[in-house]
C-alpha cells in the first residue's frame, strides 16, 4: 500500500497544474484568435480580426468571442480549428461564395462553449470534426450548399451531456 504524505501530495498537485498552465498557454500562444465581436462582421482575411497574428497551415485558430468571420473567397488553411472552446463562450463560421478552409487535422465545433458553422457554399475539408464536445456543450452545422470532405471521421455529441 503507497503512501502519500502530504507534503508530497501538495508538491505534485503545483507541478500538475504548473504543466496544464504552461500547456494552455504554450496553445494559445501558438494559435491565432478572431477578436472581431458578434455585432461586426469581417472576413476571415482581415489582418486586424486576429490576434496575435492571421492564422497561418500550422496554427490553431480559436473562434470564442460569439463572433463568425466571414470567408466567402479565397482558399485558407489551418491546423485545427475551436468554435466555442471555453465554457459559456460561442463562436462560429460562415462559408459561402467560392471559400475554402483546409484543417490538416481537427475541426472542434462546441468543444467546451457553443459552436456553429453555416455554409451557404464553397468548400471545408477536414481531417476530423467533432460537435460538441466536452460537458454541456453543443455544436451545430448547417449545410445549404458547397462541399463538406471529412477525411477520418466525425462525432457527433462527442462529451457527457454534448449535443449536436
Amino acid at each position: 500500500m503507497a503512501v502519500i504524505h502530504r507534503r508530497s501530495a501538495v508538491a505534485l498537485l503545483a507541478a500538475v497544474s504548473a504543466v496544464v498552465v504552461i500547456d494552455t498557454q504554450a496553445q494559445l500562444a501558438a494559435g491565432a484568435t478572431w477578436v472581431v465581436p458578434a455585432s461586426l462582421s469581417d472576413s476571415w482575411f482581415d489582418a486586424a480580426a486576429w490576434t496575435p497574428n492571421p492564422p497561418t497551415t500550422s496554427d490553431t485558430v480559436y473562434i470564442t468571442n460569439g463572433g463568425a468571420p466571414t470567408l466567402d473567397y479565397g482558399a485558407a488553411s489551418i491546423s485545427t480549428l475551436y468554435l466555442g472552446s471555453s465554457f459559456g463562450l460561442s463562436g462560429g463560421l460562415i462559408l459561402s461564395g467560392t471559400g475554402q478552409l483546409s484543417l490538416a487535422s481537427t475541426g472542434y465545433i462546441g468543444y467546451s462553449g457553443s459552436g456553429w458553422v453555416q455554409q451557404n457554399g464553397g468548400t471545408l475539408l477536414a481531417g476530423q470534426l467533432q460537435f460538441g464536445g466536452t460537458g454541456h456543450t453543443s455544436g451545430t452545422y448547417t449545410l445549404n450548399d458547397g462541399s463538406l470532405l471529412v477525411g477520418s471521421s466525425e462525432y457527433l455529441g462527442y462529451g457527457l451531456g454534448a449535443s449536436a
